[in-house]
Formats: structure tokens, C-alpha cells, sequence
């Protein structure tokens, strides 16, 4: 902070000069981060993993905050982002437990396993392959697993968003179901699978229903029922036909 007089108070912001006196809470604030070296522990830990990879962290927190997705689908989102949940592995490190992964009963090689690696989550995702390429054809990668696509021109990859879409409930699912008990692995699998698919369908009719009362159906046709892939729109009976 300078004082460039007897009693008026400025706080340098790049080149230029904010008075202290008009200045708000709010922009206080973001000079503050702007300042301030801001600590990520999650990002060295995915970067070391990703090594070889080049990771636009914006565009993976916005596949995060992605308005499309209900809040505690992001939030579960944000907690696997930042490595911010209980895993086996790092029980494991901690107190010398068990490192077993409680869906598919195999060590956890790591923190990601559960979204990643572990052959569960795999099989599920595979059983949706045929949905996802239909909405968007492209080669799977672990990169997707991890963070979803790279979508630089939000506005326009509608196709891209929706596979994102498609993919956060199917991980958001995976994350809820992971402890739940099952009698045998096909049964856990297709459990998960029917579980997403309802989310899915649940979560549509209650965006379809909004989008009636604001009057946006065009949009929420533009967004949701891309080529018909998920769900189509009947003119006769106004209203939603799942094909999923």
C-alpha cells in the first residue's frame, strides 16, 4: 500500500492506481488474489500423473461448473478435482490399512483408481460407449475419464457438452456407489449402469419440465436432445420419449 498524500490511501492493481476510500469489499478482494500466491496441492499430484500430457486447467473446471449438471453432481466432481475424498490408497498410507478398493476388491494403485483404473468403473463406462460415440464420436483416453473433453468454444461444441454431461453422471454415480455392497461384480455393474441411465432420465424430465414454465424448450432441445440420441420431444403429446 502507497500513500501518495496526507490522507488518501492507494493500492497499486498492475498499472493502475485503486483509492482505498472508494473502493469496494469485492474488489478488495480480488486484488487480494490477484496478490496472493494461492496454494493448489491438487495440481502438482495430477500433473505428475498426467505427465506427458498439456492440462488447460480452465477448461477442466468448467467441464466442473458445467450448468448442464445438478449441483451435487458438481460438487462430487469438485471433491474428486481436488482429491478431496477418502480413498483405500490413502487410508492405506495413513494408518497401514487395507488398500483393497471396496467396488472391485483389487489394490488401489493409486488416488485416481476408482475413476480410472479400477476394472468396475471400466466395464461401466464401456457399456456406455455406444451412447457416448453416438452423441460424439472420438477415441477414449484417460484423460477423458479424468477431466472430460477440452471444449474451448463453450457456446457452439454442443455435441462435446453433452458427451461431458453423459460422463459426469456416469462418474458421479460410480462415486456414490463405490461402497455399496453387491453379491458379484455383474451385479454391481449393471446396478451402476441402471442407476446412471435413471439419473439421467430423471434428471431430463426435471430440466424438461423447467424449460416449459421459462419457455425455453428451443434451448433445451439444442443442449439435451442432440439427433434424438438420449430422449426426443413428441409435438402430439408435448412431452419427452427416453431411448436410453
Amino acid at each position: 500500500m502507497i500513500n501518495y498524500g496526507i490522507e488518501t490511501y492507494y493500492i497499486e492493481k498492475g498499472e493502475d492506481r485503486i483509492e482505498l476510500k472508494g473502493a469496494s469489499c469485492k474488489t478488495l478482494y480480488w486484488i487480494y488474489l490477484d496478490k496472493a500466491e494461492i496454494v493448489l496441492p491438487w495440481k502438482p499430484k495430477w500433473e505428475y500423473h498426467f505427465t506427458n500430457l498439456e492440462i488447460n486447467w480452465n477448461l477442466v473446471w468448467q467441464n466442473v461448473h458445467n450448468n448442464m449438471l445438478q449441483y451435487k453432481v458438481q460438487s462430487k466432481l469438485w471433491e474428486f478435482m481436488n482429491l478431496n475424498f477418502i480413498s483405500s490408497f490413502n487410508l492405506n498410507r495413513m494408518y497401514n490399512t487395507s488398500n483393497l478398493c471396496l467396488q472391485c476388491k483389487m489394490p488401489e494403485e493409486n488416488i485416481f483408481h476408482i475413476q480410472i483404473y479400477c476394472p468396475i468403473s471400466k466395464r461401466i463406462y464401456e457399456k456406455f460407449f455406444p451412447l457416448l460415440n453416438a452423441i460424439f464420436q472420438i477415441d477414449f483416453t484417460e484423460k477423458e475419464f479424468a477431466f472430460g473433453l477440452d471444449i474451448p468454444d463453450w457456446e457452439n461444441q454442443k455435441k462435446e457438452k453433452l458427451r461431458n454431461y453423459v460422463f459426469s453422471i456416469i462418474k458421479y454415480t460410480i462415486f456414490k456407489e463405490r461402497c455399496k455392497i453387491q453379491t458379484s461384480n455383474e451385479q454391481k455393474i449393471e446396478s451402476i449402469f441402471n442407476k446412471s441411465k435413471q439419473f439421467i432420465i430423471k434428471d431430463l424430465k426435471l430440466g424438461f419440465e423447467l424449460a416449459k414454465k421459462k419457455k425455453s424448450l428451443t434451448k433445451f432441445k439444442e443442449n439435451f436432445l442432440i439427433k434424438n440420441i438420449i430422449a426426443q420431444y413428441r409435438e402430439d403429446t408435448k412431452d419427452l420419449v427416453f431411448n436410453i
